[in-house]
């Protein structure tokens, strides 16, 4: 099969798995392998059907050919603030996007980054656009509701451990040095948030990701024999979307070797967490992340079926003779709706 074959292959699968459910039984879960470094990416309010066969997401779009979604993996809840706080710390401790200044908006709790120095490991969260190291407050296209660390007591007021929240500029020369868990947030117009330049939101984030990716995937730092994990994932969905769709976000693990299969599992960012604790041994942060599944089957190895699952994908991916994607006007990918349920110009709808 060609590459450009593959490529339709692989989304018109997706779009059969989240559309429908997975077409090859679910095996028994691996370990998750001990990787030196974990980078994760975190954008911003769009469901799983807003990125899969998207032509403003080609560099997303061709990730899947070499590497596994967790195709049923959710968000908490809404608004954003509360999403970062459960993926760092287990809980989502808020309510609503607050800000520190305003109050009511720090939490005594520990956060992963407590678990991770206790191990030994090293952190830094590189937030695009901070204008200093331990910023507090929002500096546009910076804000610090993206920024779930500064809402920690026991970072924010020691000097050192706030040392590591720092402007993304940083990461260049921290390439060749990576620490082992790495916390990127893009700006509000790189990050799918805002809509800033022609061509619209996903578009730009998507051309962000398709230069910064690369850069780390190609540093020292995840050379061998170092192991990188980067993990491509969104804090929340389409809150316009019907339950549960709004929720329903689009979650990629980028990593050299044999590209497992694709996940069916249901996740949510308590999984996240609890799968980086189990990379390297952590102990669980709250009953939350206790409780979760890890997302092990993500780790389980070369898919042998997974050419010929792209293949029936590819040439099945119908519901009852119905594409079960199709482009509106914009140019972007919604999935068929039903009867009276028409997507507004412009909008993406699951």
């Amino acid at each position: 099969m060609t590459m450009r074959g593959r490529s339709f292959a692989s989304t018109a699968a997706l779009s059969l798995l989240i559309g429908s459910g997975f077409l090859i039984p679910t095996p028994a879960h691996a370990d998750v392998p001990p990787f030196d470094h974990i980078i994760l990416i975190m954008m911003e309010n769009h469901s799983i059907s807003q990125i899969v066969g998207n032509p403003d997401a080609p560099f997303l779009n061709s990730l899947t050919l070499d590497n596994p979604v967790a195709a049923n993996h959710f968000g908490i809840t809404h608004p954003s603030l509360p999403n970062y706080m459960a993926v760092s710390g287990g809980d989502t401790f808020f309510t609503d996007d607050c800000s520190i200044e305003g109050g009511g908006c720090t939490t005594s709790a520990v956060s992963i980054v407590d678990r991770i120095e206790a191990s030994g490991r090293s952190w830094k969260a590189y937030m695009e656009d901070m204008p200093s190291p331990c910023f507090v407050g929002d500096n546009y296209p910076y804000v610090e509701k993206h920024n779930p660390f500064i809402h920690f007591d026991n970072i924010r007021n020691d000097p050192i451990r706030c040392s590591n929240i720092v402007p993304y500029s940083q990461l260049a020369g921290d390439l060749a040095a990576l620490p082992n868990f790495v916390w990127i947030t893009p700006n509000l117009c790189n990050d799918m948030h805002d809509v800033c330049f022609p061509g619209g939101e996903i578009q730009a984030g998507d051309n962000w990701l398709s230069a910064e990716v690369p850069r780390i995937q190609n540093s020292p730092s995840c050379a061998t024999p170092q192991t990188c994990l980067i993990v491509i994932t969104f804090d929340e969905g389409n809150i316009e979307f019907d339950p549960p769709q709004d929720n329903h976000v689009f979650t990629i693990f980028v990593k050299v070797g044999p590209r497992p299969r694709d996940s069916d599992a249901p996740y949510d960012h308590y999984s996240l967490l609890r799968t980086i604790e189990d990379v390297w041994g952590l102990a669980p942060l709250t009953a939350n992340d206790a409780a979760a599944t890890p997302m092990r089957d993500i780790f389980e190895g070369e898919d042998q079926l997974h050419l010929a699952q792209l293949e029936e994908g590819a040439a099945g991916g119908r519901e009852g003779g119905v594409p079960l994607w199709g482009v509106v006007p914009s140019g972007r990918i919604h999935r068929n709706q039903p009867e009276g349920r028409q997507p507004r110009r412009g909008a993406v709808l699951q």
